[in-house]
């Protein structure tokens, strides 16, 4: 069986077998080399540890899922570990469909067009123009979803093409949202940098 070195805090670790790099700390960006390696590579670019960090991700997966539906029913919060392990690596491309709460793509979006306005005008133009913009284009998007009749008296889009306004006008919300405190953070550095400035 294959056994690998790696560079772990600057030094040269191991050998280790390949079910021992994840505990040993080795992630898919950590430089490995073996007997039958020309050179150092990242674990990522081997192609036996990679299928391999692929394999285990999946066993994490079904740990995690059945983890958090323990944890829903005992009321207590999921601090695993293995999670965050799993963000690590899904960095990488080794990803998989972890369990997350569905959107509710029937609730109206929410309005961020003051937060918005009064963001470009205390802190930054530019990057609140964006938040205005998605703001006005979630409202926009949610009232083509709902929208009852036409002139003509009958429905004027299908029941996909208003799951696909809904999914538009709540990806628009978030996306307000996010500039909105973008707006904000370089408002704050702004009237820090003038403030120390002074």
């Amino acid at each position: 069986m294959t056994q690998y070195f790696a560079m772990l805090d600057n030094n040269c670790q191991g050998p280790f077998l390949l079910d021992q790099l994840d505990r040993a700390g080795v992630r898919p960006d950590t430089y490995v080399w073996s007997k039958n390696m020309a050179d150092w590579e990242k674990a990522i670019d081997v192609e036996e540890i990679r299928d391999y960090f692929r394999k285990h991700l999946d066993e994490k997966r079904e740990r995690i899922i059945h983890s958090d539906s323990e944890n829903q029913k005992n009321g207590n919060i999921n601090t695993n570990v293995e999670k965050q392990q799993v963000n690590v690596f899904s960095r990488y491309g080794l990803e998989f469909p972890v369990q997350e709460e569905e959107e509710d793509l029937d609730r109206p979006p929410v309005s961020y067009i003051i937060p918005a306005v009064i963001s470009t005008l205390l802190c930054f133009p530019i990057t609140g123009a964006m938040a205005i913009y998605y703001s006005i284009k979630a409202r926009r998007e949610w009232g083509y979803a709902v929208m009852s009749e036409s002139d003509k008296g009958r429905e004027p889009y299908t029941p996909e093409e208003r799951l696909e306004y809904k999914k538009n006008a709540h990806y628009c919300e978030r996306m307000a949202k996010m500039w909105i405190g973008i707006t904000f953070f370089i408002g704050i550095i702004a009237y820090a940098t003038i403030i120390g400035n002074a």
